[in-house]
């Protein structure tokens, strides 16, 4: 049941890519140069989300629900433009996902507990405390409130299905209830909310969450996948990357961005045996080693 839900996702995602446009395209991957190197790195992968675990112990897997949903849901867009330049998002030492992450989990601490930190509306004043200046500040903010007002409700969900094992319909269920911050038709921040869950639970069930789902696509994931000869992109498209021309969020760009990754991605997966998840992960640890921009959407989906 759970694998017809990702192979008819994929389908969907197949023809968002076929209706995209020519900006993006999908090369053969056993004929791209860098397959072997990509494939040696990914047999010598570690997959960790340490950056974004719960830094107290005996939390309950309850709490541990909300917290990922919380991470999750304002895990995008760490970037702005300021007088012609892109900015990153840096607080307290730490770059981008990993500054929220680490700044989530002490606003959390400070509070006392998950089941505490969503007990009350947030204030702006307090975001500022603990982020800083992140980008967005105030829609994160109406994103952390919607979760803490609808959470409890897809936290008795996803404990109820995840009897049955993690899957797509489980990140549309994620999707439709916290449409602030997971609206989005690849469903990548709930995808990846859920794999960490699983990752984190360990259980019988969690165990294969890595078949059950697919990559997770956003900025970064096009600009390595194209940096390694994976895809490849109008000379047009190349333009308004480097040039950091923003492209609209639905657009054929962005969609052709997004479904290209995901489709070859899963194709490496089928070539290597190594599911899409890990792929992903490994893809994303190498960003800092592919030197070229990435694109620029303004959205909350990633």
């Amino acid at each position: 049941m759970i694998a017809e839900e990702k192979k008819i996702f994929l389908e969907r995602v197949l023809e968002l890519y076929k209706n995209s446009g020519k900006d993006v395209r999908l090369k053969r991957i056993n004929e791209c140069k860098s397959f072997g190197f990509l494939k040696d790195r990914l047999d010598g992968r570690v997959v960790s989300f340490e950056n974004f675990s719960y830094p107290k112990k005996g939390v309950s897997d309850e709490e541990m629900i909300l917290y990922f949903l919380l991470i999750n849901s304002i895990n995008h867009k760490f970037w702005e433009i300021k007088n012609g330049k892109i900015i990153r998002y840096e607080n307290n030492g730490n770059v981008g996902a990993i500054a929220m992450g680490k700044g989530i989990s002490q606003w959390i601490l400070s509070e006392g507990s998950i089941e505490a930190f969503f007990k009350n509306k947030k204030r702006k004043s307090d975001l500022d405390n603990y982020l800083g200046e992140i980008p967005g500040a105030q829609m994160r903010l109406e994103i952390i409130n919607e979760v803490i007002l609808k959470g409890k409700e897809i936290q008795k969900i996803i404990i109820k299905k995840m009897k049955n094992g993690f899957g797509i319909k489980l990140a549309q269920d994620i999707s439709e209830h916290l449409s602030l911050g997971y609206k989005d038709v690849f469903l990548k921040k709930a995808q990846l909310a859920l794999f960490m869950m699983a990752t984190h639970f360990k259980n019988e069930k969690s165990m294969h969450i890595s078949e059950c789902l697919t990559s997770f696509p956003d900025y970064q994931i096009p600009k390595v996948l194209e940096g390694l000869g994976f895809i490849e992109y109008s000379e047009s498209l190349k333009k308004h990357i480097n040039d950091g021309v923003l492209i609209e969020k639905n657009s054929k760009e962005e969609i052709g961005l997004r479904a290209a990754s995901v489709l070859a991605i899963e194709e490496i997966s089928k070539m290597t045996k190594v599911s899409s998840v890990e792929i992903d992960l490994v893809l994303w640890s190498m960003r800092t080693e592919i030197k070229a921009n990435f694109h620029l959407s303004d959205t909350t989906c990633y």
